[in-house]
């Protein structure tokens, strides 16, 4: 059985999370020097990545690691928006 687009996108978006919460400690977790490399490397010049995190990194718990609820919203919610409104304008 084949996955439909959106499976196949979430099931990146899964795997770019680990492949960077792996690499330090608690993998459950990405602290927000790896979620800044995860945007640079992920996006590459697609964005302006140092303005982007610097407005959209929100440690919403305070424990000051983003964890997969956050990244999901900060990639799926507020980075995509932000994508989406970008390319409609252009």
């Amino acid at each position: 059985m084949s996955l439909t687009e959106l499976q196949t996108a979430m099931t990146l978006l899964f795997e770019v999370f680990d492949k960077y919460a792996i690499k330090e400690g608690d993998s459950s977790t990405l602290s927000k020097k790896q979620f800044k490399k995860l945007l640079k490397n992920e996006l590459g010049g697609a964005l302006a990545v140092r303005t982007f995190y610097n407005e959209m990194i929100r440690d919403f718990n305070g424990d000051g690691q983003v964890d997969f609820t956050e990244y999901m919203v900060l990639v799926v919610g507020a980075l995509a928006m932000s994508c989406y409104d970008f390319f409609q304008q252009s």
